[in-house]
């Protein structure tokens, strides 16, 4: 039965906000217009919240409707998508309040009813997208103008909100305070629309976002947290606009700088001019990109095809999570039908030194299927005859849709942690599990608790010994991207802040690579020792560690020793706790078979595969970037 609202019930729904909201704000509110003149996640922000205050009128335009991507942030739900966004607006602010004065313009703003939509308005509320209608958005501010009406202009950084405030009842004002002409915006260059924002508004997050998008044109990220920082500073600012009080040119609030230590704002300002620099040569360098090779791209048959199939382009995007050795990526993917893909080796990305028979790169392997086990139901089916650099088939019977979102996070978080860990003991019901899922796929596991100290100091001995080798150096540094541009042209490897070295000591790196004689000087006089001491520094700090040994050393064995190491991570990373391969310490027969003796193994089993586990004292940011899909399949529909 529906609520009867009487006079009453609207005097007790704003009840709460007395003393906070005075009596002249709330009947300024309630009396005036507000026009918010698009919808989306800046202009829907404050439709709510403004309804609640107790706004008494409000008009909408928009011309858009809700898609699956607007979920993450704006007020729609799973029902609203293919609707309009502002008769879906409409009629939730009519369930919060029957009495509030709703007007739609479903066609947007257009020429033939801007001046209607302006009539008796007494602040705009822009959240128009310059890049969609800039000369709607230019045309609100020159009405605005003459019609001596306020106007905030709402910008989302990621997570920073920003509303610029223009107040036209002022004398002798311009359009967006004259920093932008109706010219600008008839260009529909980026960088001409944007004049206006003024460079220091930029969160100091959001420029690395902003130079990523200018050079790869993909969507500018928006979260649900900033659009609620959008919306509570929008409706404050209106409230003080009403009552005519002088409000700055730029009212924002950075949640990202607002959640850290004063340490981490400090330093986070001092960088700041850098990256803004950075940010405005990527611009450049764009535009005169854009220029010379025009706006429209090729689009290869590949990407055509993940288009038409994207169940298929999920499951692949889960397989290029998977670990492998020095993140070498080795993995050829082609793809022979929508349900059906082949797994082989490229032998450009294998590890000839320390993997010279490519037995790690069967474990990988192995860690890739079982990626692809986590988000569809499949089937892997073995070739007959085994060929060196050919794997088997991965057949999808079904896409496991109800449980994508979670696993697909869950391949994304599982990732190497070089950081302090804290101490986390095994209880029997951990030990049961975990060995009861390794079983399955023939894996042997075996605990050690509380001695790091004896892993540590065989891992150190052998790092010692294979850090001092030249061939094994050479193709681990070779395997460093110690530069934005390095790891662009080559997205394998080790970055700077994945493997926890300084920058100083990445630019010493950067320039041994490059030089020969260099290296060689820097052995003599103990790189590799440096090297391999960093390399296992933390290995005694609070770790447990988990064996992972098999007694079936074939290739079809190290397969599934591959699939047991992921789904044991996995169920790791799920329960929050962080993992590091340490493999320094079996990585010769002496080195495993003093391993055999720490963990008590038997005699038949092999030991391949060691993870250090526990709690992470930092959170590890800095992940391993991956090869894109391009540069991994193939799309040979024949072979099917």
């Amino acid at each position: 039965m529906s609520h009867v609202r009487s006079a009453t019930d609207a005097d007790e729904a704003i009840i709460r906000n007395i003393d906070v909201v005075s009596s002249t704000e709330q009947a300024l509110l309630g009396s005036s217009r507000i026009l918010i003149a698009g919808c989306g996640s800046v202009g829907g922000s404050a439709v709510e919240p403004m309804v609640r205050l107790g706004a008494g009128s409000l008009y909408l335009a928009d011309p858009d409707v809700y898609d699956l991507t607007n979920i993450n942030r704006q007020a729609c739900f799973l029902s609203d998508v293919g609707q309009s966004k502002v008769e879906t607006l409409a009629k939730r602010a009519k369930s919060i309040n029957p009495d509030i004065e709703i007007e739609c313009f479903k066609q947007g703003l257009t020429e033939s009813n801007i001046e209607n939509a302006m009539e008796n308005v007494s602040i705009v509320f822009d959240g128009i997208d310059a890049g969609e209608a800039p000369i709607m958005k230019y045309r609100l501010h020159e009405i605005a103008v003459r019609k001596k009406i306020p106007v905030m202009s709402g910008v989302d950084y990621g997570g920073k909100a920003v509303i610029y405030v223009f107040d036209y009842r002022a004398k002798n004002v311009l359009p967006f305070y004259g920093k932008m002409t109706q010219k600008d915006y008839e260009s529909g260059d980026l960088s001409d629309l944007t004049k206006w924002l003024g460079y220091f508004s930029y969160s100091s997050d959001f420029l690395p976002i902003i130079a990523d998008r200018l050079q790869h044109k993909t969507p500018w990220p928006q979260v649900s947290y900033c659009v609620m920082a959008m919306g509570a500073l929008a409706t404050r600012t209106i409230v003080d606009l009403l009552m005519k009080r002088k409000v700055p040119h730029v009212v924002s609030f950075d949640v990202h700088m607002a959640s850290r230590t004063w340490a981490e704002r400090t330093k986070k300002r001092l960088f700041y001019p850098i990256r803004l620099a950075h940010t405005f040569v990527a611009s450049k360098k764009a535009k005169r990109a854009s220029i010379e090779a025009g706006t429209q791209s090729d689009v290869s048959a590949l990407d055509l095809y993940l288009d038409e199939n994207p169940e298929l382009c999920r499951v692949l995007q889960c397989m290029v999570r998977a670990p492998s050795p020095h993140n070498c990526q080795p993995w050829k993917f082609v793809i022979t039908s929508p349900n059906t893909i082949r797994i082989e080796l490229n032998p450009d990305r294998l590890l000839y030194v320390i993997d010279p028979e490519a037995q790690a790169m069967d474990i990988t392997v192995g860690c890739v299927i079982e990626s692809a086990a986590a988000v569809a139901d499949i089937e892997y089916v073995a070739p007959e005859t085994e060929v060196p650099l050919v794997f088997g088939t991965i057949k999808i019977n079904r896409f496991n849709n109800e449980n994508y979102a979670r696993n697909r996070d869950l391949i994304a978080s599982r990732h190497t942690n070089r950081n302090v860990f804290m101490p986390f003991p095994f209880s029997q019901k951990d030990i049961f599990e975990y060995t009861s899922l390794a079983e399955y796929y023939g894996t042997k596991l075996s605990f050690l608790q509380d001695k790091p100290n004896k892993i540590s100091k065989l891992a150190r001995k052998q790092a010692l010994r294979m850090f001092r080798m030249k061939d094994y150096l050479m193709e681990l540094i070779s395997h460093f991207r110690l530069s934005s541009s390095e790891l662009q042209q080559n997205p394998t490897g080790f970055c700077r802040n994945s493997v926890k070295i300084s920058w100083v000591e990445s630019k010493m790196l950067a320039v041994i690579k490059k030089r020969p004689l260099l290296f060689s000087i820097s052995r003599y006089f103990g790189l590799g020792e440096i090297m391999a001491v960093t390399a296992v520094k933390t290995v005694n700090r609070h770790s447990n560690f988990i064996l992972f040994s098999s007694n079936n050393w074939t290739r079809d064995g190290r397969i599934n020793m591959g699939r047991s190491i992921m789904k044991i991570w996995l169920q790791l990373a799920q329960k929050g706790v962080s993992c590091q391969p340490v493999d320094f310490p079996i990585s010769n027969e002496q080195g495993r078979e003093q391993v055999k003796r720490e963990f008590g193994c038997d005699d038949i089993h092999r030991p391949v595969f060691i993870l250090r586990v526990g709690l992470g004292k930092k959170a590890n940011n800095y992940v391993s970037t991956r090869l894109s899909l391009e540069n991994i399949c193939e799309l040979n529909l024949d072979a099917s």
